[in-house]
């Protein structure tokens, strides 16, 4: 097995723990590194979004900020 395959089966795992573990405890933190862990695979294997690849943290805050917002008035 080629060891970017494992590297991303890996990190998309630790992304989904991370954010369901933010879900639960209403850590925006968590959710921000797991959205982050599992758009990383995405953002690299495919070629076109490889020049977009500095903008994760941006699109994971993008995402981050509403569910945190949706958690809270919940």
């Amino acid at each position: 097995m080629n060891w970017w395959i494992a590297f991303s089966i890996l990190l998309v795992a630790l992304g989904l723990v991370l954010i369901f573990n933010g879900l639960r405890k209403k850590s925006m933190l968590s959710m921000f590194f797991g959205i982050t862990s599992l758009l990383v695979p995405i953002f690299y294997s495919l070629e076109w979004l490889k020049p977009f690849v500095p903008f994760i943290p941006l699109v994971s805050m993008g995402i981050a900020y509403p569910m945190k917002k949706r958690l809270t008035t919940d």
